[in-house]
């Protein structure tokens, strides 16, 4: 049916007459689709880059000339510049290091890229072109052969190769055609390519989300798109992107459909929802008609004829509805779209037609990740995933893990959420490990683009990774196992263990091991509760938005330990509580915790062991923060070179520093227990009851405090702090040293040049040890104010501060009773020695008093209680108080009760009588005893024996009796009663 042709043709005409540039200024005039084909690689083609000069990401478009005229952005043109990093422009190159082509063309009149990322020749690749055919057919192909991505280490890993070949201009369907060819393509991390074409700001892009659709079911779009290729996931060898230049009156009839129009939103689970498909028209002839097919997960469904009034013009778009249709939960629906003759007659291009989406319902509830085959139990991350991103949720997901490894790279997509979140927890008991081998790769635009196991891709949000184990296998050489580049709200990380390879030391990238960072102000991010091990750089928590939470984790045996913020990202209060560093001592420069651009919040009860035997190590550096409480934190750091323990900055608003201890010890030539330079002018800091002790021995240290500036004075409050040095110099006060005073008080000099500290000390402190910096003993010069912070109320450990202590412990006088008094029995007449012993707090004042049947016993006040010449009247149970205080808490244990009975000894009572017998004869004799002395059973036993002389010894000997029944000779019988 083409009742429209005559009279646009007859408009084309005279538009024609007028001039083309118009028509064809901009990719919108192409009609684009998808062709599975054969790769024919060119060979003895003229190079444009190679592997000798492999740094074709640094570099400049080249320009070549083509032997022929090719008409793009409205005009006949034969230069073609080549960029090294997988596209081609017209009418200027893109410069050195562009990214970006299809929005960054700058000067260009057009583009077309095929890969359109930082690409390398490192693995043995080039880049070359050569011509083909016979005029006006001539094509002339660029390939990009074994080219590389950029890795940081300079080595090639994967291979991509692929084609765009450019065809002369004429009026046949194939003038001034474009085409992008893939070939074998090997892929062991997942990038972020951008494909497409585009001029003067109209692209058209195809769409590539790992997820919902491949590399031949692509959807075209005319913004710049992000496609992805990962390992499994690439483009078949052959796939052709076609932009075809429409021409008139040679292709007239095209349509193919864009889009899926509806369900517009994910939607719930078996609740009728209308189909709606966008259609274009691709042709330069009206479109009339034209049949749209469709499936539904391989169901052929009733095809829609489609008589559009008016006719829809050429490049004009419209919305058909195909029908109704529910879908039963958990289901995942794959929907086919074609359209079929056009105009009543064959498409002239049919690589355009069809379009592949899936649908399915909202999920919410319990799922699995199991290796079991089960049919109802996804058998890896990436299918749960697939699900829940075409589907979204509409309440609380908790995902279950089941034992297993599970060697997969996990791509996080974002999550559309009418309500909830996502869980994914390890099964109790299970023993589960998510890892992969990682390599150093560049963020060009993001997530994606950085190798690691656990990928978040921009905007995923509402995803909780709980008890997780993730792992970098060893020889990776990349230590990041989670990434983000640009999160969204409500990221947490509960619990589990994050580990990098064996080798981390040696590994390369700037990411850390676990990166949780938004561009976008993502709010709600924590980590919290997980081991952090074998990283340079344990984990990066930095976004503008409310809600950061980073407590109770552990970093150890890794180079650097965490990181709060970051350059141009203002943290915002966050909580960073109670979280424990230790170094690994495994390289020559290493920092335990950095802030930077963090505002408000809290920094307390984290614990930093920083201990290095060669190198420069600093332990807590804060930069760009302010109003931050930084409190109860202990921090031990030595080095060899540059060695400081706190960091903090003076601002306004000030920081305020309180009740922190900080132990320096090592060699360091240049060392303050605490450094505070100047942020701003005027900048200042509150210092209060702090312990800065430093007993490093190196040449040019042991300052207990650090100042660059002094005036003005940078500290707003400064007291009750105990500022400690085994060097001459006690603080370095705007350039200038003030000595530690060997002769009266050790901070006279101190508090004249500073006005400050007039109620500290300078003593050393018995640490428990050099890293663990709770109290041993009890030291009353490290009292500190008479009254408690309300901003710290509580100390290292979570105790209610009463002195309260400087420092963060507060040591309070504790007894544990480490001997009680023991039971026994007496003897009438006798003596008994009962003895209690207490292990008490050192420095406490220690008394002890004894009771007897809970009547205090006058004068009873040692640890050991002799009871003499006892008699009835001393039996009872006794116990002993132990009372221990420091002049403020007092703290007293009752001991164990021992009970003490008085008792006659035991004595005989019956006698053996002695008797003659005859021979033959028998005779009885009896004993009894009064056992009075037994202290568990009153019930003697007896043992009888006889006395017999003995001529080889001349002496008479004893013998227990075992048989009785035969005696021979004359014996003195003799009865041994044994108490039980």
């Amino acid at each position: 049916m083409l009742r429209n042709v005559t009279s646009f043709v007859a408009l084309l005409a005279a538009f024609v007459l007028i001039g083309v540039s118009s028509m064809q200024a901009n990719p919108a005039n192409r009609s684009v689709g998808v062709v599975a084909g054969t790769y024919t690689e060119i060979t003895g083609g003229i190079v444009v880059f190679s592997a000798a000069s492999p740094n074709w990401f640094s570099t400049a478009d080249q320009l070549i000339t083509l032997p022929f005229q090719f008409s793009y952005g409205g005009v006949l043109q034969s230069n073609v510049y080549v960029g090294g990093n997988g596209w081609v422009t017209f009418g200027a190159g893109l410069a050195a290091s562009s990214v970006s082509p299809l929005t960054a063309s700058g000067a260009a009149t057009g583009v077309v890229s095929a890969f359109g990322n930082q690409l390398s020749g490192v693995s043995g690749g080039d880049v070359t072109y050569a011509t083909t055919g016979v005029a006006p057919n001539r094509i002339t192909t660029i390939q990009w052969r074994n080219a590389t991505r950029r890795y940081t280490d300079n080595i090639g890993r994967d291979l991509y190769n692929f084609q765009i070949r450019i065809w002369e201009n004429n009026t046949t369907i194939n003038g001034s055609r474009i085409e992008v060819v893939y070939g074998p393509m090997t892929v062991n991390s997942p990038i972020l390519v951008q494909t497409g074409l585009g001029a003067n700001n109209v692209v058209w892009s195809p769409n590539v989300n790992f997820y919902a659709n491949t590399w031949t079911t692509p959807t075209w779009n005319s913004t710049a798109q992000l496609s992805l290729m990962a390992e499994g996931f690439v483009p078949a060898s052959g796939t052709r992107y076609t932009y075809v230049l429409r021409q008139a009156p040679v292709q007239n009839n095209d349509a193919g459909v864009l889009a899926l129009i509806s369900p517009a939103a994910n939607f719930a689970a078996n609740s009728s929802q209308t189909i709606q498909v966008r259609v274009r028209n691709w042709g330069t002839n009206n479109l009339d008609s034209v049949v749209i097919n469709w499936t539904i997960n391989g169901q052929t469904q009733t095809p829609i004829r489609y008589y559009p009034q008016p006719a829809l013009a050429p490049l004009a778009e419209a919305t058909i509805t195909l029908g109704t249709r529910s879908f039963g939960d958990l289901s995942l629906n794959t929907i086919v779209i074609g359209t079929l003759s056009p105009n009543g007659v064959a498409d002239a291009n049919p690589n355009n037609d069809q379009l592949t989406v899936m649908v399915a319902p909202r999920v919410a509830g319990a799922l699995a990740i199991a290796q079991n085959g089960n049919p109802s139990v996804f058998p890896d991350f990436r299918s749960m995933f697939r699900h829940l991103a075409v589907a979204g949720i509409s309440g609380n997901v908790d995902v279950t893990v089941f034992a297993g490894t599970y060697n997969e790279e996990v791509w996080v997509p974002a999550i559309d959420a009418s309500a909830g979140r996502v869980q994914i927890s390890r099964r109790a008991g299970d023993d589960v490990s998510v890892r992969q081998s990682v390599w150093p790769t560049i963020n060009v635009y993001g997530t994606a683009d950085v190798h690691t196991v656990v990928g978040f891709a921009d905007g995923s949000s509402n995803v909780t990774l709980r008890n997780m184990v993730v792992r970098a296998n060893d020889g990776s050489t990349s230590n990041s196992v989670v990434f983000s580049a640009n999160t969204g709200s409500n990221l947490r990380i509960e619990g589990g263990t994050y580990e990098g390879p064996n080798n981390f030391t040696t590994t390369l990238g700037i990411t850390s091991g676990v990166q949780l960072y938004s561009q976008s102000s993502g709010s709600n991010i924590a980590v919290t509760g997980a081991t952090f091990r074998r990283f340079r750089n344990g984990f990066l928590v930095a976004t503008s938005g409310s809600g950061v939470v980073v407590t109770g984790n552990t970093v150890e045996n890794s180079t650097n330990g965490f990181q709060v913020g970051i350059a141009g990202v203002t943290v915002q209060s966050p909580q960073i509580d109670n979280n424990q560093v230790t170094g690994c001592d495994c390289g020559v420069s290493s920092q335990a915790i950095t802030l930077q651009n963090v505002s408000g919040g809290t920094f307390r009860g984290n614990r930093v062991n920083a201990i290095q035997t060669t190198g420069l190590n600093n332990g807590v550096v804060m930069q760009s923060t302010s109003n931050l409480l930084v409190a109860n934190n202990m921090v031990s750091v030595s080095g060899t070179t540059q060695t400081i323990g706190l960091l903090v900055e003076a601002t306004t608003p000030p920081n305020r520093v309180i009740h922190n201890s900080v132990n320096m010890t090592g060699t360091g030539t240049t060392n303050a227990a605490f450094y505070c330079p100047q942020a701003v002018v005027g900048g200042q800091v509150d210092v209060i009851n702090n312990v800065f002790h430093n007993f490093g021995t190196g040449s040019n240290g042991q300052l207990a405090m650090w100042f660059p500036t002094s005036s003005p004075n940078p500290i707003r409050t400064g007291d009750f702090n105990n500022l400690m040095t085994t060097g001459t110099n006690l603080v370095n006060w705007g350039g200038v040293n003030v000595i530690r005073n060997t002769t009266g008080n050790p901070l006279t000099n101190w508090r004249a040049t500073s006005g400050r500290d007039q109620n500290s000390t300078s003593i050393a402190v018995n640490f428990v040890g050099g890293t663990d910096l709770h109290l041993l003993s009890i030291q009353p010069q490290l009292w500190g104010t008479s009254t408690t912070f309300a901003t710290v109320p509580t100390d290292f450990d979570g105790d209610t501060r009463t002195k309260p202590y400087m420092g963060a412990d507060e040591i309070k006088p504790v007894i544990r009773v480490v001997r009680h008094p023991a039971s026994n029995y007496v003897c009438i007449g006798g003596t008994d020695t009962l003895i209690c012993i207490a292990d008490v707090t050192i420095g406490a004042t220690t008394t002890y008093q004894w009771f007897k049947d809970g009547v205090e016993l006058t004068g009873q006040r040692g640890n050991i209680f002799v009871l003499t010449n006892t008699g009835y009247a001393a039996s009872g149970v006794y116990t002993c108080l132990v009372k221990a205080n420091d002049g403020t808490n007092f703290v007293q244990q009752l001991s164990d009760g021992a009970s003490v009975i008085v008792v006659r000894p035991t004595s005989v009572t019956v006698q053996p009588v002695s008797q003659p017998v005859a021979i033959g004869g028998s005779a009885n004799l009896e004993v009894s005893a009064e056992a009075i002395g037994a202290p568990d059973n009153f019930v003697p036993s007896y043992q009888w024996m006889k006395r017999f002389w003995n001529p080889n010894s001349s002496s008479y000997n004893d013998t227990m009796v075992v048989d009785s029944t035969q005696w021979t000779h004359t014996y003195v019988w003799l009865l041994d009663i044994v108490v039980l």
